[in-house]
């Protein structure tokens, strides 16, 4: 009977290593603090203090509510790289925000979301 519950546990326990397990990506307050610059930059500075604070506060609980099946790639990079990933990243979401027409806080969301939601 020991044999079978072991058996079992080691099934349950190796049972998701091939499947798409979420993982879930935390964020410094470094890592916030890029990303949200990066934001700012690509709405040409038009967030106020309060705004920036903001995404830099919220920007880590999005990114702790979030699961995916991978790592943020963000991660691998650090300091200016990082920064220049996610100046990189804004391209493609700067153009999502564009096409749906997003303006003020609204596009600073979207833009917020795409960072979070980006796994390539």
């Amino acid at each position: 009977m020991v044999k079978i519950g072991a058996f079992m546990v080691l099934v349950l326990l190796t049972a998701g290593c091939g499947t798409n397990v979420p993982v879930i990506v935390g964020s410094s307050p470094a890592k916030a603090k890029r990303a949200c610059l990066a934001i700012n930059e690509v709405m040409n500075y038009s967030l106020t203090q309060e705004d920036v604070a903001w995404c830099e506060r919220n920007l880590p609980i999005w990114y702790a509510e979030s699961r995916f099946s991978r790592a943020d790639p963000a991660d691998q990079y650090d300091g200016e790289a990082q920064l220049a990933y996610f100046r990189q990243r804004m391209v493609g979401c700067k153009r999502a925000a564009d096409y749906h027409e997003q303006k003020g806080l609204g596009r600073r969301n979207m833009l917020m979301q795409c960072l979070v939601i980006s796994r390539r």
